[in-house]
């Protein structure tokens, strides 16, 4: 299921293809493959991808809080950056 998930965002013909596959990626793909989803979002020079993807391996190493939650300094950046891809995959400046 993954594998066809990286050929499909390599392949990508798009920004708006690149960031609504990005979204949909399950957390362990991130985990494990971060590295080459950057270099692919690289390859593409898509900058908000790239963002995206750090962003999405920050929140996975955060220590959490007393409640389980994140860390104003990383949470606040992976919605930011969520929210940019999310205009980017509905075709939005």
């Amino acid at each position: 299921m993954t594998l066809p998930l990286l050929a499909q965002l390599r392949h990508a013909a798009t920004d708006a293809d690149r960031a609504a596959l990005l979204l949909r990626l399950p957390d362990v793909v991130v985990a494990r493959d971060a590295l080459l989803l950057s270099t692919i979002c690289t390859a593409a020079l898509f900058r908000e991808g790239i963002t995206y993807v750090a962003c999405r391996s920050a929140v996975l190493a955060a220590v959490r809080d007393g409640e389980g939650l994140l860390p104003p300094e990383v949470a606040m950046p992976m919605t930011a950056s969520r929210l940019r891809l999310v205009a980017i995959a509905r075709g939005e400046p």
